[in-house]
């Protein structure tokens, strides 16, 4: 089955690697510029290129762990068709298995012990309903039609017993599968959200600080490639720049 990543962290990823691929492409272009223009403001052995190096390999290693996460909430969402599945298999079996006991059971017992002749559709509510009627077996095991002429199998109260107490547990584990399930993928779906958040954050910073960079450089051509803008940084808006060697060794423009 192929999981179901999200396209908001696909794009969030491309835009990532966009500004990776700038600063491993450009950065070495930019920073001899840069030195030269700010040579009298920065303190004397500033590393430009172990910031710039610094400051994308930080954001690759956000925008991973924002992708693991969304990874990781898709494969829980993977499994949950499966035990929705088999809940809905054992609703099935259980209503149908209740319909022929009841069947067999007078409708003023039945009223006597307060169950209604009517079968709930709800699986909590069924569950229920199916241990209401397991306990007037138990109790008055006397009246229940032990021919198997309208079950189809040799059966007697006590094989009743034990076939509705198994329709009850699997339905019962399918139900704590189902929830057990949507709670983890609520707990993944929260920690996929608060790393969209962090790379959404990281991003923008990242971003605007190396396209200040680019700017203070002269090279406003580079600075607008990776420049921050709302679609990127909501995930609508997938723009991935393909570097070449011409964009690598073009010598900067210094604005004058």
């Amino acid at each position: 089955m192929a999981l179901d990543v999200s396209k908001q962290v696909a794009n969030h990823v491309a835009t990532s690697r966009t500004v990776v691929s700038s600063v491993e492409h450009h950065g070495s272009v930019v920073i001899g510029p840069l030195e030269q223009e700010l040579k009298n403001y920065f303190p004397e052995g500033t590393n430009l290129s172990g910031i710039f190096q610094g400051l994308a390999t930080y954001l690759r290693d956000v925008t991973q762990n924002m992708q693991s996460a969304d990874i990781t909430l898709a494969q829980e969402r993977a499994d949950d068709p499966q035990y929705r599945e088999n809940r809905d298999t054992s609703v099935q079996n259980l209503t149908k298995l209740i319909s022929r006991i009841k069947s067999v059971i007078p409708d003023s017992l039945m009223a006597q012990y307060g169950i209604n002749t009517t079968t709930p559709y709800d699986p909590d509510e069924l569950v229920n309903y199916g241990l209401k009627i397991l306990g007037l077996l138990k109790e008055k095991p006397e009246l229940i039609n032990s021919t198997g002429d309208k079950f189809n199998l040799m059966i007697d109260v006590n094989s009743i017993i034990e076939i509705l107490t198994s329709s009850i547990n699997d339905l019962t584990n399918s139900l704590n599968d189902v929830n057990r399930e949507e709670r983890e993928a609520q707990v993944s779906l929260g920690n996929r959200n608060q790393k969209i958040a962090k790379w959404k954050s990281t991003y923008v910073g990242v971003a605007s600080i190396l396209a200040g960079f680019y700017q203070l450089a002269g090279r406003v051509d580079l600075a607008d490639r990776i420049r921050p803008t709302t679609r990127k940084v909501t995930g609508t808006d997938r723009q991935e720049t393909v570097e070449t060697e011409n964009d690598q060794t073009k010598e900067p423009e210094i604005s004058k």
